[in-house]
């Protein structure tokens, strides 16, 4: 872009609305920006857009405008008043500085890919600043030393991955080694000051360090964890013989300690529990570990061990997630050791829990994720590894399953994984099994002329869904028309204009309605559109039979993948379709608009003899 392609407009911003004029003379603006639609706020090099001094700004619908200005200090001064207008309060910190990106974005932290909040970040240079809700500014992540920095998915879904790299559990004699005296005194300090606030920097603390200030500090708080009141207790109950006595003592003692000195035992013990179990790497088992804490906690030592060991039992963890979770962190570990070790290792792969037929233990599988594995690939490779062949007419496909809906989706075989990864709830997996409807949907699909679907189905919207003027709290009749382009709700068959209509390839749907819902028949299905603001939608239809269901989800699944519904490759699975014959059925013949079709099948369902009086 060059200079000339500017237009100058006079620019106001004023109660979080940056409008722009014509001139300053005019009443009426151009158009405006309002402040809570920016989600982004650019500063590039000078001369970037062929202006010397310019700046960006992105909303949240998509859209980009370009502002120039012939001064620096005057481009400074607007970009300062904008960046302030539309940041929070929480993330005013910011702002202290220059930068050369400032917005929001939504994030996942660690290693749990559960459901993603909103942060705020600035960009200057290489060096990244964040402010998440729960929390202050977080300390500068230097860019130039993250182990990993790719982008992932598709040009509709794309994830940004930052990887720092942590030695934490896997550190060598973690808790048994000490730290250095003069950072393990001034973390000490820290934490004695104000412990919320502390935020360990990349290069100034080891491990050891951390740790090290961590026993100091919970040996000279001043009553101590456990309390002075119940040590004696404690102490005894570790000597109870009777495992369930036991943990039942322990888990009373749990109840009388203090809510804060609770947490913390909570909290620590979780964290100790996790070390135990990378024992292989850091040589500290659960006795070992006991021993280091044993002067800590009033040489109660078998106390701690005790806590370890019955860790699920005493604090009531979900078991279930636990072994999980602890799965794919050292299934992670054994991925970057061996890696590194290879100089194999790919920026951007994840593991994924995946189930085979039924989710259970036994069934499980940790899956490495890169960036471009499909949901055909990802079939394959459970079958592969489980020694499942595949026979002809057998439609194994990837499904993502959300237990609290109680649907699923089988996952188009093109379909990027990692995408679905990213956006799945602590509710939701994937499992692969076989699709019991495929066959049927590709007999339907190879008789069927034409890529539209038409008819009458029970509806009824999700209650936080306003605007289509529907009684809330059961199923109603609409009729429905899809087409390559789009889902169109009518309140009736003759109905002119739609009431809500929806592009179809933002859609996702998924076989199921829950159960309180009380549909009117189990062949439902749920569907889910998110809108430009990222704000999910989602209604739930229910069809009279099986093979209306089946019609219908074969119907979306050829007009929002160009009619590839099944891949054809013989080496994956047959796709050989029996002839189909038609008996002697009465058939409405559609041909033309949409109005037509609606008419022709009106006039049927008012009078089925009418299209034959002219025969």
């Amino acid at each position: 872009m060059c200079a000339t392609e500017f237009s100058r407009r006079w620019c106001v911003l004023s109660d979080g609305v940056l409008s722009y004029y014509e001139n300053e003379r005019a009443v009426t603006p151009n158009g405006e920006i309002r402040a809570s639609e920016i989600v982004c706020l650019a500063v590039p090099p000078p001369d970037t857009h062929g202006f010397e001094h310019t700046f960006e700004v992105y909303t949240e619908g998509e859209r980009l405008y370009l502002f120039g200005l012939e001064s620096a200090e005057l481009a400074r001064e607007w970009v300062k008043c904008i960046a302030k207008a539309f940041t929070p309060p929480l993330a005013e910190d910011l702002l202290a500085r220059d930068f050369e990106r400032l917005g929001r974005l939504p994030y996942k932290a660690g290693l749990s890919l559960q459901r993603a909040q909103e942060g705020w970040f600035s960009l200057t240079g290489s060096e990244l600043r964040a402010v998440f809700p729960e929390g202050p500014c977080e300390e500068p992540l230097q860019l130039r030393k993250l182990q990993e920095l790719s982008v992932q998915g598709d040009s509709e879904n794309q994830v940004l991955v930052l990887s720092h790299p942590s030695p934490g559990l896997t550190s060598e004699g973690i808790y048994r080694k000490c730290g250095q005296t003069s950072k393990t005194q001034r973390l000490l300090e820290s934490l004695r000051q104000d412990a919320r606030s502390v935020r360990l920097k990349e290069g100034e603390q080891h491990v050891d360090d951390v740790s090290s200030a961590l026993k100091r500090f919970l040996r000279d708080l001043p009553d101590g964890l456990f309390t002075r009141a119940q040590r004696l207790a404690w102490l005894d109950t570790s000597e109870i013989e009777d495992e369930e006595e036991k943990v039942s003592r322990y888990r009373e003692l749990l109840a009388r300690l203090p809510p804060v000195n609770r947490a913390t035992v909570k909290a620590l013990i979780s964290h100790l529990y996790c070390v135990q179990c990378f024992s292989d790497t850091n040589q500290m088992n659960t006795h070992n570990l006991a021993i280091v804490f044993w002067p800590t906690f009033y040489k109660a030592g078998r106390v701690v061990e005790d806590l370890i060991s019955h860790y699920v039992v005493v604090f009531s963890v979900d078991e279930e997630e636990l072994r999980k979770q602890k799965e794919e962190i050292t299934a992670i570990v054994k991925m970057r050791v061996a890696g590194t070790a290879s100089g194999t290792q790919h920026a951007g792969d994840f593991i994924c829990t995946v189930y085979l037929e039924e989710k259970k233990a036994d069934t499980e599988q940790h899956i490495k994720i890169p960036a471009s594995m499909t949901a055909e690939e990802l079939t394959l490779e459970i079958l592969d590894r489980r020694n499942v062949g595949i026979r002809e007419r057998d439609y194994w496909t990837c499904f993502e399953v959300n237990e609290r809906e109680e649907a699923e989706r089988p996952l188009h075989f093109a379909e990027k994984v990692l995408p679905i990864l990213h956006g799945l709830g602590t509710d939701s997996y994937l499992v692969v099994k076989r699709h019991p409807s495929m066959e049927a949907m590709l007999l339907y699909l190879a008789s069927h002329v034409g890529d539209t679907k038409h008819g009458m189905m029970k509806f009824r919207e999700d209650r936080s869904l306003l605007g289509l003027g529907l009684p809330s709290g059961g199923f109603h009749d609409r009729y429905f028309i899809l087409n390559s382009s789009c889902l169109r709700l009518y309140k009736e068959i003759r109905s002119h204009r739609p009431e809500k209509e929806w592009p179809v390839r933002s859609l996702k749907v998924y076989l199921g309605v829950k159960k309180k819902l009380r549909p009117p028949t189990c062949w439902g299905f749920t569907v889910v559109h998110e809108t430009e603001k990222h704000e999910k939608q989602q209604w739930y239809l229910c069809c009279e039979t099986q093979m209306e269901l089946r019609e219908w989800f074969a119907t979306f699944l050829f007009v929002q993948h160009d009619g590839l519904v099944w891949p054809s490759e013989p080496s994956r699975v047959s796709r050989a379709v029996p002839e189909v014959r038609l008996g002697s059925v009465s058939l409405i013949p559609l041909r033309g608009s949409e109005n037509e079709m609606r008419r022709s099948v009106a006039a049927f369902a008012a009078d089925p003899l009418s299209l034959l009086r002219n025969v």
